[in-house]
């Protein structure tokens, strides 16, 4: 479904603010450099969120923060993104490939830590470590860890491979941290087949607790052993960026922009879908995940 009105929106948004925007004085600094990071690629995968004091970056399979002010490294060097994990000892969380996600949990103020692992071929896990504090320097600094098994989830192709689940992103929500991930097809040329988004549970993760376990939807439902080119992939899902909670019941939101097919000459699109996911931890059999709402 094409959402033309939330563009035409968005950009009268832009064009009745931008005449308030005042001039703004930006200081740039190094982040992690390739010689930092054991493997050196160039599918680096960078990103970073903005804390109370520090900046955090993710770069292939590293992390480091930054103090916001003096700019100064946290630790001397990047970390490896296993180390918050091989600290709880949790060996499905050993090998991460990539695609790691930082997370501030403005509504908690800690640090979330999101990236895939494969500890074994064709055996996916979705890790995430959450600070028990904002303060990266803090003695006291304590990462909560979990990991979540994504075989069940991810779907089969016909020889009985599971689907790759790539490209997952992280949002905070006031009632779970949402996950998505497109599902590649590793015996067609990676083709993605669809989509799987998961609803964590963020109120126990938060205090270190046991979670309940994660609910997870998927478009096409069932997920096919073998179809074609899914056009709707990469979801992205909403971030609360502020202090103050969304008001109490409002789902979930995830977008994407519906990509062009491969039929040799179509090269854009002007369609974007909308997702709104529901969560009930109570009676999870109402939770549900209407597909482009």
């Amino acid at each position: 479904m094409i959402y033309k009105s939330m563009i035409y929106k968005s950009i009268l948004l832009f064009l009745l603010t931008s005449r308030w925007v005042q001039a703004q004085t930006l200081r740039t600094f190094e982040g992690i450099d390739a010689w930092q990071v054991p493997t050196r690629q160039h599918d680096v995968d960078p990103n970073g969120a903005i804390g109370t004091k520090q900046y955090m970056e993710w770069t292939n399979v590293a992390f480091q923060a930054y103090d916001k002010v003096t700019f100064a490294p946290v630790w001397p060097a990047p970390q490896p993104g296993t180390e918050p994990f091989r600290k709880s000892n949790l060996s499905n969380c050993a090998s991460v490939g990539g695609d790691g996600i930082v997370n501030f949990d403005r509504l908690a103020s800690r640090w979330v830590i999101g990236v895939r692992s494969a500890p074994r071929p064709h055996t996916f896990y979705y890790c995430v470590a959450i600070s028990n504090t904002d303060d990266l320097t803090s003695n006291t600094l304590h990462w909560y860890t979990y990991q979540f098994p994504l075989n069940p989830v991810l779907g089969t192709n016909s020889h009985g491979t599971p689907y790759f689940p790539d490209w997952p992103k992280l949002g905070t929500w006031a009632d779970a941290y949402y996950v998505s991930m497109d599902l590649n097809d590793v015996n067609n040329g990676y083709l993605q087949i669809g989509v799987v988004v998961c609803a964590l549970d963020r109120r126990h993760m938060l205090i270190g607790t046991k979670p309940n376990p994660m609910q997870c939807f998927s478009d096409p439902n069932p997920i096919p052993v073998h179809g074609p080119l899914y056009l709707s992939h990469s979801l992205i899902p909403a971030d609360v960026e502020g202090t103050t909670a969304p008001p109490g019941g409002r789902h979930e939101f995830l977008v994407s922009i519906q990509n062009p097919p491969k039929d040799g000459h179509s090269t854009t699109s002007s369609g974007m879908n909308l997702w709104d996911f529901h969560v009930d931890w109570t009676n999870p059999a109402n939770s549900r995940l209407p597909i482009r709402a």
